[in-house]
C-alpha cells in the first residue's frame, strides 16, 4: 500500500519536511518472528542501499524524532493533520484512550 505523508514546515532546515512524498505500508495476515525478521532485513538494507547511492544520511534522526510525534499524536488522539487522520482511522489504530 502506497500513502502519502503530511509533511511538516519549520524555520530550522533539519526539521523542515515538505510531505506529499510516497511511504511504504505493508499489512500482513499474521506477524511470526521470522516475518518480523524477514521485513527488517529488507527495510534496512534497503534504506542503507538508497541512502548510499544518493550520498544521503539514511538514519537521519530529526525524521525519526517527526515519527515519534506523529505516533504520539494518533495513539493519544491529538492529531491535527486531517491526513493523518484519515490513515490512523484506515488502519483502525487503537488509542491509548481506547
Amino acid at each position: 500500500m502506497l500513502i502519502w505523508s503530511p509533511g511538516q514546515p519549520s524555520s530550522d532546515p533539519n526539521t523542515s519536511f515538505a510531505g506529499q512524498r510516497p511511504s511504504s505500508l505493508i499489512y500482513g495476515e499474521q506477524l511470526t518472528p521470522w516475518v518480523l525478521g524477514a521485513l527488517l532485513a529488507h527495510f534496512e538494507n534497503k534504506v542503507m542501499f538508497q541512502g548510499f547511492l544518493w550520498n544521503i544520511n539514511s538514519f537521519d534522526q530529526e525524521g525519526v524524532q517527526l515519527g515519534k510525534r506523529l505516533t504520539q499524536q494518533i495513539l493519544t488522539d491529538h492529531v491535527d493533520d486531517e491526513a493523518l487522520k484519515v490513515l490512523a482511522e484506515m488502519l483502525a489504530v487503537q488509542t491509548l484512550h481506547s
